[in-house]
């Protein structure tokens, strides 16, 4: 093994492109801190191999060197990280796509092993390559480009059906898609069948304690959420759906807020929903508003229709009155 710290960390940035990160053992010292890890370790090759385990196979990042410098027992590296977006922050779309992420690491040796690590990742402009997030220059105007308002008319379900029919194929897809599930009916039957099982709890919705809450832009509804009331003290959230093509910027969240506010006004001190295990920005919004997992409650629709193994059940307590 060379013990020279720039052979040294070459070895490691070439144990991680091949996949071979047990060689990392002879190469940290049994003390060895990655300060550069986005998540606590413990010292020693054990943590870091963790981390690299979850960087390599998870996000399947393969690194260029782009520069190397040392000077006595420090080296410093300039590298682009090439990888997949399967993570992302709470509440920020995971998207699945490709990026190339700019990193520097700074790495310090003693007695012939690496024994620290500093790491420094460009992690904002990866949500940017991937469509996660909207650039600034991009989205200057962009949060008033809808505005998120209460429908209370009748005519809500007719102006609601078209958002619907999307969600609905939408959702027929994902199931094909991440559980192959198919329905026996025609798509056409069952999304008519949701379309009635609306219309029949839109009063609910309508109700002075229920909501049916909406983004929309200029031209049309983009995103909509509904709360349902179930007793005094408890409300549901049904039907959170933004259109594919105008997520990633905020829609989502603006109408969970709003519905988690009105809960709150309105008296309630707990929301609970339901949401399926594939959607993992849906989830990962939720988990950021302080849900926690349920058991299946009654009236489930995912539970009637067969899906309650592909569910989580969440649920939220509210303080009533506060915003």
């Amino acid at each position: 093994m060379h013990n020279s710290t720039q052979a040294l960390v070459a070895e490691v940035f070439d144990a991680m492109n091949a996949g071979e990160l047990e060689r990392i053992r002879d190469l940290v010292t049994d003390d060895f801190i990655d300060h550069g890890s986005p998540v606590p370790l413990p010292p020693g090759p054990d943590g870091y191999i963790a981390i690299l385990t979850f960087v390599t196979t998870v996000l399947h990042v393969q690194y260029e060197v782009d520069d190397i410098v040392a000077a006595g027992d420090m080296v410093a590296i300039r590298a682009t990280a090439h990888g997949v977006n399967a993570v992302s922050p709470p509440g920020i779309e995971v998207t699945g796509s490709p990026f190339a992420m700019k990193t520097a690491h700074f790495f310090r040796s003693r007695d012939g092993r690496l024994t620290e690590h500093w790491g420094i990742r460009d992690e904002l402009d990866v949500l940017y390559q991937v469509g996660a997030l909207v650039p600034p220059d991009v989205a200057v105007g962009r949060s008033s480009a809808w505005t998120v308002e209460r429908l209370t008319g009748r005519d809500t379900a007719t102006a609601l059906r078209p958002l619907f029919r999307e969600y609905l194929n939408w959702f027929a897809d994902q199931l094909r898609d991440h559980h192959q599930v198919h329905f026996d009916e025609p798509d056409g039957v069952v999304i008519e069948r949701h379309h009635r099982a609306f219309d029949a709890a839109l009063p609910d919705m309508l109700s002075g304690r229920g909501r049916v809450i909406v983004a929309r832009t200029a031209d049309e509804i983009v995103g909509v959420g509904t709360l349902k009331p179930v007793d005094d003290v408890t409300a549901e959230i049904k039907r959170v759906f933004v259109r594919p093509d105008m997520r990633g910027h905020g829609i989502g969240r603006d109408i969970m807020d709003r519905l988690l506010r009105d809960a709150r006004a309105e008296g309630y001190t707990a929301v609970r929903g339901e949401t399926m295990g594939f959607m993992d920005s849906a989830i990962a919004l939720y988990r950021s508003l302080g849900t926690v997992e349920t058991a299946q409650f009654d009236g489930s629709e995912t539970a009637a229709a067969g899906l309650e193994e592909l569910t989580q059940y969440l649920e939220i307590a509210l303080t009533p009155g506060s915003g």
